[in-house]
């Protein structure tokens, strides 16, 4: 295994690991955002 592919292998598992993070920080964004939402109707 040359590490020129290793790299690559390394690169796509980093943008899948930031795009799930952005993902999970997008949803308990948009999730807080409707309990504050709620909280106000109350």
């Amino acid at each position: 295994m040359s590490p020129f592919s290793f790299n690559e292998t390394n690169g796509t598992l980093v943008l899948v690991f930031t795009m799930k993070l952005l993902d999970y920080k997008l949803s308990m964004s948009s999730l807080l955002e409707g309990l504050v939402h709620i909280s106000h109707l109350q």
